[in-house]
């Protein structure tokens, strides 16, 4: 590349631009005021849309399946309370009363369109024959027959005893039907066991053991026993003692105010709760928790943040500027090109989302570059005696095809950001390419006239300063000691850039959002507990089904597939087959008529009854034995062992305990008198159906048109990348019409990791054509390239040696890194191209100057990203941070090197 070739081409129109600005400075400005003012104009009616329906393409399948669901059923995604012992305070009967209190509350509220917290138990009782398949109601019928041929008297404990008794010793008085028996009941003995033990309970409690058969109690219990649910049918779990309450928003927009809506009223009822029951403390979480949560941490960390990089890059640009007013006159140039760039937005999409509502912060990282080296070629100019308006001329004429060309290579690497699938990120490609053009444009219209202007109010002295401190640290030792050993340079980056590219292969792709929110942040801490108990997990997908037909299919799908953990349907509270239900209910109905409960009769002695029963339970486990029927004899002999020791508890019993027993077995004929008369109604009963739901379970497993909601639990965690593909592949198979955030969070992440791949390759490629376009020849574009391909392997090795992971936030610094990167490379090739001739000390110390505060400014105003609480945001700025310093490095350390070493310049 002959030296000074730069120099001769110059960008079209920018001497004429530049020469307007200088002779007409007041009039360039006032122009660009007004531009500036429509632009603030233009700007004001930027709508700001925070729903998180807006990243994704409009006319995405399973984005419109979601939209549809939204609109007929409340329960897609809803808040969780989660009620806990503060301090270990407080047990489940004060969580419980604590829930049922929140639960009143938040009835009331109009933020909320429901709350389910607790199953209906005396629902749950009415119809307890059809929450069980036909089968087991056909078993307790068959038990029955075994154990009441005719009609039977039973006027306490001890005459069930004797009849269990006697119908295992006619059972095992015929070998040929004790071994068919034995047979059939090798897996139904447990029965016996359990009797048995409820026995013992009530000879050590009478009372107590009345009192579990009340039917509440009973109700509550059998609520208890569904997955996710303890006594008294609350949601929740006994170990560790916590209540849920789900909550669902009365309006179904997702939009940030919407949301910060909704949990801000739950959480002023919990506080509330919590200031009424001291022992109790009420955390929220699920999807509304973490996005107000999220979004809360993002809005204070960007004051903070921003705070921390104006300041940074002012103080940068004080002590490395010569003059400290260019500083600020550099900044103006920038915002008159931030205000444009905000008010094209209006024109552009008219809104902002989640993601481009950053770009400015972006802009002012990279823009500020375009203003830092006119500026600080206008300083060198203005030092070598040059007058003012001449310094202007000189320095846009030497850096100005570098600082174009630097433009449009970052907006095109910015504009092919456009073709990732993902509308957020494809927004942010568009905002801010077309940024970055009307910022360039900016400081190519202001800076000149606003450094003319100012230096007719206040001169600059070339002989007033000397050079500033980061000046003599550069000019004075750095540059002049870069290339004195060119060679072991280059082949030092060449192994350190090897190390990196071979490291580079460990990296992973983290797929946890939820582990990008601030540590501290409770949504997010509950959540993680939550997940430890996979019947209270809060993240499912959904399938609607239009007939309980095509229920109970994918109910059987379903469970054939490893990774769907649990399925919830209408059919865990309605029978499948409904008229297989009603035959077995009459059957077991005929059969409970044979039952007579005497609780006006004296109970019989307990004693002789047991070792009736021991006696029975002995031959029939002898006999079982005989016929090998190991598994049986050894469950008869166990109900045997417990009948013994309960016979010898009662023949040592006192008068006092035994007067206990009496009073406690006539309540308990009494009690089991009025459950087998409510059994006997729900029998009668015909099946439920979906209409006879409870309100809140209605409402979570029917939508407004009737159709009937299935959810779908994960088996394993769905933020790892193995098991969300697995958990997602098994739901496609069970429907396609599945949807839910793990669907949807598996769709947005493909679409951000393929389309940033496509976006990369066509950023580059964009790049380099630029660059051959600039330079007209391949060898100066691809030196220019290689700081910023080096800088890349250097950051992928750094992130892996630090133990960064690639991210659904920091992701998208690459495509940054690409566009802010290659300024540096331009810059330098730019320059030794005028001055080579002089060596690449000279370079160095006119242009290195340069790129090094350029590059500082970039690096803090990205890097104090990295102070920010929610991890996402810190990672992203951790990742521009060492992207920009690698390239940095690379160009004005191995770029120079490598010129010498090639013999294309000299030291």
């Amino acid at each position: 590349m002959p030296h000074g070739e730069t120099t001769r081409r110059e960008v079209p129109g920018l001497r004429t631009l530049v020469e307007v600005a200088v002779r007409r400075p007041g009039r360039v400005l006032l122009a660009a005021g007004l531009l500036a003012a429509v632009a603030v104009w233009l700007g004001a009616g930027v709508e700001m849309r925070t729903a998180r329906s807006e990243l994704v393409p409009e006319d995405d399948r399973s984005h419109r399946i979601a939209e549809e669901l939204k609109r007929e059923f409340d329960g897609e995604q809803p808040l969780i309370a989660v009620l806990e012992p503060a301090a270990d305070q407080a047990g489940l009967a004060a969580l419980k009363e604590a829930a049922d209190e929140l639960a009143e509350r938040l009835g009331r509220e109009p933020a909320v369109a429901g709350v389910f917290h607790r199953v209906d138990t005396g629902w749950l009782l009415d119809h307890l024959p059809y929450l069980a398949p036909p089968d087991d109601l056909r078993r307790a019928a068959a038990t029955i027959d075994a154990l009441a041929g005719g009609r039977v008297r039973i006027r306490g404990i001890g005459d069930l005893n004797a009849l269990v008794a006697r119908t295992l010793a006619a059972r095992m008085a015929d070998p040929a039907a004790a071994a068919a028996a034995g047979a059939a009941r090798a897996e139904d003995l447990s029965w016996l066991e359990m009797v048995l033990d409820a026995e013992r309970r009530f000879l050590d409690d009478p009372t107590s053991a009345v009192e579990g058969l009340r039917e509440s109690r009973l109700a509550g219990a059998l609520a208890g026993r569904r997955p996710g649910t303890v006594a008294g049918g609350y949601l929740g779990s006994a170990d560790p003692p916590m209540v849920l309450a789900i909550v669902t928003p009365s309006d179904p927009d997702d939009a940030l105010p919407s949301l910060r809506r909704f949990v801000g009223a739950v959480r002023y009822h919990a506080g509330l709760v919590e200031q009424a029951h001291p022992e109790v403390h009420v955390a929220l979480t699920g999807n509304p928790a973490l996005v107000v949560e999220e979004m809360e941490a993002v809005r204070r960390d960007t004051l903070r943040t921003t705070g921390v990089a104006l300041a940074g890059v002012t103080l940068l640009a004080l002590l490395a500027f010569r003059w400290r007013s260019h500083a600020l006159l550099a900044v103006a140039a920038l915002g008159i090109g931030v205000v444009w760039s905000w008010g094209a937005v209006r024109l552009e999409l008219g809104y902002l989302n989640m993601v481009t509502s950053s770009f400015l912060s972006t802009l002012i990282g990279v823009g500020i570059a375009y203003a830092i080296h006119p500026v600080a070629e206008f300083e060198l100019q203005i030092g070598a005696g040059l007058p003012p308006a001449s310094a202007v001329r000189r320095a846009f004429r030497t850096t100005g095809r570098a600082v174009v060309v630097s433009a449009v290579t970052t907006a095109g690497a910015f504009f092919a950001i456009l073709l990732m699938d993902f509308r957020g990120f494809a927004e942010m490609g568009l905002v801010a390419g077309v940024g970055v053009l009307l910022c360039l444009a900016a400081v190519l219209a202001t800076l000149p006239a606003l450094l003319v202007l100012w230096a007719r109010v206040r001169p600059p002295r070339p002989d007033a300063r000397g050079v500033a401190a980061v000046d003599r640290l550069w000019v004075e030792a750095a540059a002049a000691r870069v290339c004195r050993y060119p060679r072991a340079v280059v082949a030092t980056a060449a192994v350190l850039t090897a190390l990196a590219g071979w490291s580079a292969f460990g990296l992973r792709f983290d797929l946890d959002v939820a582990g990008m929110l601030p540590a501290g942040a409770e949504s997010r801490r509950y959540l993680m507990r939550l997940f430890r108990h996979p019947e209270l997990a809060p993240l499912f997908n959904v399938v609607v089904a239009d007939d309980l037909a095509d229920v109970a299919r994918i109910r059987r799908v379903a469970a054939s597939e490893p990774a769907i953990g649990r399925v919830e349907s209408v059919l865990d509270l309605l029978p499948e087959d409904p008229e297989a239900s009603a035959a077995a209910a009459a059957e077991l109905a005929r059969r409970i008529d044979r039952l007579a409960l005497d609780a006006a009769a004296p109970p019989p002695p307990l004693g002789p009854g047991l070792r009736d029963l021991e006696g029975a339970l002995e031959q029939a486990a002898e006999a079982a034995f005989v016929a090998g029927l190991g598994e049986v004899a050894g469950a008869l002999d166990r109900a045997r062992e417990k009948a013994a020791a309960l016979a010898e508890r009662v023949a040592r019993a006192t008068d006092a305990e035994r007067s206990a027993w009496e009073r406690g077995q006539r309540a308990l004929m009494r009690q089991a008198g009025r459950l087998l008369e409510r059994l006997r109604q729900a029998l009668a009963a015909p099946p439920p159906g979906p209409e006879d739901l409870p309100p809140e379970l209605r409402r979570r497993l029917v939508t407004r048109s009737g159709r009937f909601v299935v959810r779908l639990y994960p088996a394993g965690e769905i933020f790892d990348t193995s098991a969300l593909t697995a958990f997602n592949d098994a739901c496609r198979r069970v429907s396609e019409g599945t949807i839910g955030f793990p669907w949807m969070f598996q769709r947005m992440s493909e679409r951000i990791t393929s389309g940033f791949d496509l976006a990369f390759g066509v950023g580059a490629a964009v790049v380099l054509l630029t660059l051959l376009v600039d330079f007209r020849a391949a060898r100066p574009a691809i030196l220019a390239m290689i700081p910023l391909a080096v800088g890349v392997v250097w950051l992928l090795g750094l992130m892996r040696l630090l133990g960064i992971d690639f991210n659904l936030a920091n992701l998208v610094a690459l495509p940054l890194v690409l566009g802010v990167g290659i300024d540096n490379g331009v810059h330098v090739v730019h320059r030794f191209g005028v001055e080579g001739e002089a060596g690449m000390t000279t370079v160095l110390r006119h242009t290195a100057r340069a790129v090094l505060i350029a590059s500082l400014t970039t690096m803090i105003g990205f890097g104090s990203l990295a102070l920010a609480s929610h991890r996402g945001l810190a990672s992203l700025g951790l990742v521009l941070l060492i992207g920009v310093g690698t390239s940095m490095a690379a160009a004005i350390v191995l770029l120079p090197n490598l010129l010498v070493a090639l013999g294309l310049a000299r030291s």
